[in-house]
């Protein structure tokens, strides 16, 4: 598959999911993956990744009042999504990519809401990096150093939003260069 049958299938799964048909978007979209992350080029494989996490949220709030069995399911289908935003979150960091990055972290405060109160300061924590990436995109940031923001601690909130920063600045560099 070459990177450009692969962008046509992950744009035919956007639009079965558009068209409302969620099942058939997955089933496009599951059956390429694999040639997808051979031959894609990376926001290619984070925007199909995307859909399949819109895909599994459309499933599990239709699951949670259709059957008796649906929350169990919907559950698992939300913790999929939690897995899959990682990745789509990595790719997109490492293409810059802060629309995408807006976005996941609005799809992970949706998700976390919807697993429960366990998963409140999760859920916080996207909110409040949705919060300054869209605050960055709306007034333009600031240009810093990528070294500067070399965590120590992955899991320590504050050096999360240092390499937020530093990926923000760094795409602001790159549309100004290819301005």
């Amino acid at each position: 598959i070459d990177p450009i049958h692969a962008a046509a299938l992950g744009t035919l799964g956007k639009i079965h999911l558009l068209m409302g048909n969620c099942r058939m978007a997955r089933s496009v979209i599951n059956a390429a993956m694999p040639s997808m992350i051979q031959a894609a080029p990376s926001d290619v494989v984070a925007g199909a990744l995307l859909t399949l996490v819109k895909c599994d949220l459309a499933l599990a709030r239709e699951g949670d009042s259709n059957s008796t069995g649906g929350e169990q399911r919907s559950k698992k289908l939300l913790h999929r999504s939690m897995s899959m935003l990682s990745e789509a979150e990595r790719k997109a960091r490492d293409m810059s990519n802060m629309l995408m990055l807006l976005e996941i972290h609005y799809l992970r405060a949706q998700i976390c809401n919807q697993l429960g109160p366990n998963y409140v300061p999760e859920r916080d924590f996207a909110s409040k990096q949705f919060v300054r990436v869209s605050k960055w995109l709306r007034n333009g940031g600031e240009i810093n150093s990528l070294a500067k923001a070399a965590p120590s601690n992955l899991s320590d909130p504050d050096s999360v939003s240092s390499i937020t920063e530093s990926l923000v600045s760094l795409s602001s560099k790159a549309m100004a260069i290819s301005a």
